[in-house]
């Protein structure tokens, strides 16, 4: 399951995966802050929509200060929910202290259906495969 955990958002106030929960199929990004995390990112914009076709919503959390992490956010005009994990401690936590970076696909109810842990964005599969594992989802939940 998804742990519930909340960081600040750039778009003000905190959020987490637990704002989705029981109303949208969920995939989790966690980044650091280099020229890798960003083109990763870069490269969910590009099947954002897909992604949302397929009743689901993306939260990225991006290891860096919260100025920083909505620069990043504003320059690549992020459409989905940006958290700031200043620290990098929950990102560490989440990931098991295994890597700075992960793919992760949940249903509605946060049940994990796919997670990649990478050492960093460039090392994580394409997000195409995001998409695959929601339209598993669907199939599985066609409702």
């Amino acid at each position: 399951m998804v742990p519930v955990f909340t960081l600040p958002s750039v778009a003000g106030g905190v959020s987490g995966p637990g704002t989705l929960r029981s109303k949208y199929n969920m995939v989790l990004v966690f980044v650091g802050m280099g020229s890798d995390a960003w083109e990763y990112l870069r490269s969910v914009v590009r099947i954002y929509p897909d992604i949302s076709s397929e009743q689901a919503r993306v939260i990225a959390v991006a290891v860096g200060d919260r100025q920083g992490v909505q620069q990043l956010a504003t320059e690549l005009a992020l459409p989905f929910a940006v958290l700031a994990d200043s620290d990098g401690k929950l990102t560490r936590r989440m990931l098991g202290g295994e890597g700075g970076a992960a793919l992760c696909v949940a249903d509605r109810y946060g049940e994990v259906y796919f997670l990649q842990i990478a050492p960093n964005a460039a090392s994580l599969p394409d997000p195409q495969t995001a998409v695959d594992w929601l339209q598993f989802i669907g199939i599985q939940c066609p409702e």
